[in-house]
């Protein structure tokens, strides 16, 4: 059953519910060019982030305020007497904002949470997976072979980003050396 409490900083104008929905309730609005008006109660719109946390612009007198939606939950439902400061994703969907996909943890914890390992390993493979790359001199002659971008940049000190121009032919070379990936 879903539950509404109204929001921190925002009581008489904005509800969370304990599903994660934000409702606008009705109450007068008083602006210099329109006067004064009744803005009708309403389920809001939030927005997902690049991160993919749902977002939200709540507004009070005049001013707008961004909120992450799943701070608004945890704050409204759950209790946090330890006073910790970061809200977990359970099931690591940042989308699922119900009260009991959420709960108040540490940094630490939240940065080592469920596959967080895995997705971060995942993150430092090129974007084409681990495909092999050579290492050439100027005259294109073989000076080296790695089972990887991550693996030449270890190896070389030479940034993963320039070996990935290089064998995208983006650039021509990269610290003094040419670079292509090893195709099988």
């Amino acid at each position: 059953m879903e539950e509404w409490r109204d929001i921190n900083g925002y009581e008489g104008l904005y509800q969370i519910s304990s599903l994660g929905r934000i409702k606008r309730l009705a109450h007068h609005v008083t602006r210099a060019r329109f006067g004064t008006y009744i803005c009708k109660e309403k389920i809001c719109q939030c927005t997902k982030q690049h991160d993919g946390y749902m977002m939200k612009y709540l507004s009070k007198n005049g001013k707008k305020s961004y909120h992450n939606v799943h701070r608004l939950v945890a704050e409204a439902f759950i209790p946090n007497p330890l006073n910790l400061p970061f809200v977990n994703h359970k099931n690591e969907k940042k989308h699922d904002n119900r009260v009991e996909n959420l709960e108040w943890c540490t940094a630490k914890y939240n940065t080592n949470y469920g596959t967080c390992l895995e997705r971060r390993a995942q993150a430092q493979r090129n974007r084409h997976g681990s495909i092999p790359v050579v290492q050439m001199d100027l005259e294109w002659n073989d000076v080296a072979e790695y089972p990887s971008i991550m693996e030449a940049y270890r190896s070389t000190g030479i940034s993963a980003r320039s070996i990935c121009k290089c064998c995208m032919g983006k650039d021509k070379s990269a610290h003094g050396t040419r670079w292509r990936y090893k195709f099988r």
